[in-house]
């Protein structure tokens, strides 16, 4: 797996986002269709499901670089409940 390959490295401070279907600005057809799915269907997951709801590129950029900016050492995971704004 690529992110035990990245943490094998042994940065001084790692930072491993995991979050769910990134939706954005493409205009191809099979992606607006995936984007407009899982705002459907993201309501609908709920428990350990959760973590598949979609978010959008924008707030996860923001999110890597207020993370980059105050990282703290060591191994860091980031998924959807870190990203959601909702919670």
């Amino acid at each position: 797996m690529v992110e035990k390959e990245i943490i094998n490295i042994g940065f001084d401070s790692t930072n491993i986002f995991q979050p769910g279907h990134l939706r954005g600005n493409k205009y191809r057809f099979d992606i607006l269709l995936a984007d407009l799915a899982s705002i459907f269907f993201d309501p609908f997951l709920h428990g350990s499901l959760k973590k598949f709801r979609s978010i959008s590129a924008k707030a996860v950029a923001k999110q890597v670089v207020n993370n980059s900016l105050n990282s703290k050492s060591g191994i860091n995971y980031f998924d959807f409940k870190d990203f959601d704004p909702w919670r």
